[in-house]
């Protein structure tokens, strides 16, 4: 049994840099990144909610950031090759991702608002009127058909 304290945490640091390979093992098929990405993807989404207004609901805030962390992972897996960027290298992806998924916790509540807008300019849809309502059918149709 080990009493000394450092020794300890000396034993538990190799036993998890031995796992790393296992732990890349799983991640990478899965998420198509290593594991340095996604835990520096999580560490800048929990960062991102020490600015701003804070977070009353812890379960709010654990769910937001795993959904922060899937999103910029993803990002970081997928933009660079849909898009051809060659700078994003695996040295400096895990900072993008930690950026990425700090920019997600304001980004995506207004891309979710702006879309909306961004999708009438895109169709070239008018505004949208609610006058077809079932009163005004039944009005049109059934008014109609019982005068005689």
């Amino acid at each position: 049994m080990i009493k000394d304290p450092d020794t300890a945490m000396v034993g538990a640091a190799i036993v998890g840099v031995s796992l790393f390979d296992v732990i890349n093992n799983w991640v990478i098929p899965f998420f198509g990144v290593p594991v340095t990405v996604l835990t520096m993807a999580a560490g800048g989404a929990l960062v991102s909610f020490a600015h701003g207004k804070p977070e009353k609901d812890r379960r709010k805030l654990y769910k937001l950031a795993a959904a922060n962390t899937f999103i910029a992972t993803m990002l970081i897996a997928v933009a660079p090759k849909l898009m051809g960027w060659e700078w994003v290298t695996p040295e400096n992806a895990p900072a993008l991702a930690a950026i990425t998924a700090w920019l997600c916790r304001w980004g995506i509540p207004s891309t979710i608002s702006l879309m909306p807008e961004l999708v009438r300019k895109l169709f070239k849809l008018g505004e949208y009127n609610n006058s077809s309502s079932m009163d005004s059918l039944q009005e049109k149709y059934y008014d109609e058909q019982t005068k005689d």
